[in-house]
């Protein structure tokens, strides 16, 4: 990692900063996709923004594992996060490395008469909230 690049979830799964994003966890239409709520942001020399992902499907199902995270009083709490399996059912490895770049715009360069459009990747329909 460096100057240009902050690393939001640690090789335990956890989130590094849980104001910036939040834990990992399962979709409850399909429980195969994993969420993360996480606050926008942008980096003051760029409107782009570059998520980079390192993607490890595990088979047959995702364990969680448990973060300790401060809260806002300074109180230690537990979470769970399936940001990393804890065990793997094979011994073949087969990582897929997934980049997605979006545009952050402050509200004075924002045009709302713009609508947000699907982007396509690989055949599954991502969608961009503005």
């Amino acid at each position: 990692v460096d100057s240009s690049e902050i690393v939001l979830i640690d090789s335990d799964g956890c989130p590094t900063d849980h104001f910036i994003m939040g834990p990992l966890y399962k979709s409850i239409d399909t429980g195969k996709v994993l969420l993360s709520y996480f606050d926008a942001f942008k980096f003051p020399s760029s409107e782009v923004v570059q998520f980079r992902a390192l993607v490890t499907p595990c088979m047959p199902a995702c364990e969680p594992v448990q973060c300790d995270q401060e809260d806002a009083s300074g109180e230690l709490r537990s979470v769970q996060s399936f940001g990393r399996r804890r065990r793997r059912s094979t011994t073949s490895r087969e990582d897929l490395l997934l980049v997605q770049s979006i545009q952050i715009t402050d509200k004075f360069g924002f045009n709302r008469n713009k609508s947000a459009s699907p982007a396509r990747y690989g055949g599954d329909e991502m969608s961009s909230i503005y």
